[in-house]
């Protein structure tokens, strides 16, 4: 073999030796910027569901499908959610402007019908998401330092929402008395509702 053509072949080992340094770094500087991002979400007070901005899209990588499933889990849920908010804000304001009592929620049966027929259907589509996102997230292949950070977002912003409504779905559905159902919606407007999205 020439000197020329070896060379050329310790050439193109020092070229690859240093490909794979670099994509090695790459992955790892990408993992850092996606744990960094998820501790940021953890470390904050109650549930918020950050959306990644630009930079954060190019700095996560590959792993950007990772917090898709948590992102795509809490959009779907939007709809079913906003629509049952709205049809509660019908039961607990009718017509006008200011709040029913309790009383004349209880005699507007229409009402509580529809909110329990919405409620029922968000019930359902809460099972469906949350199977599908709990499926999505065990095919995940994650080093373990990613992992036990996202197992942990995970958990806060779907497991954790899902079961609360869930379980608040439930409880209206084995209760569903008049009673019950209005003094939900009073309650619930008394509270300032959060915003399902939020930026850092």
């Amino acid at each position: 073999m020439s000197t020329l053509h070896r060379a050329a072949r310790g050439a193109l080992c020092i070229l690859f030796v240093v490909a794979l340094g670099g994509w090695g770094s790459s992955e790892a500087d990408q993992r850092k910027a996606f744990i960094t991002f998820l501790q940021d979400i953890n470390s904050r007070a109650g549930a918020h569901v950050l959306v990644p901005n630009a930079n954060d899209e190019k700095a996560f990588g590959p792993y950007l499908q990772h917090y898709a499933i948590i992102l795509d889990f809490n959009k779907a849920m939007k709809s079913p959610t906003d629509d049952f908010m709205a049809q509660l804000i019908k039961l607990g304001y009718g017509p006008n402007p200011v709040p029913r009592t309790i009383e004349q929620m209880a005699a507007a049966p229409a009402d509580l019908t529809a909110a329990k027929d919405v409620l029922d259907k968000m019930e359902q589509g809460i099972e469906t998401r949350l199977a599908k996102a709990t499926a999505d997230r065990a095919a995940l292949k994650q080093p373990d330092d990613l992992k036990a950070v996202y197992d942990k977002t995970f958990d806060r912003l779907v497991t954790a929402p899902a079961v609360a409504m869930e379980n608040s779905a439930k409880a209206l559905d084995t209760g569903s008395s008049r009673s019950i159902w209005c003094q939900f919606g009073v309650g619930l407007f008394r509270k300032k509702r959060r915003p399902l999205f939020s930026r850092g």
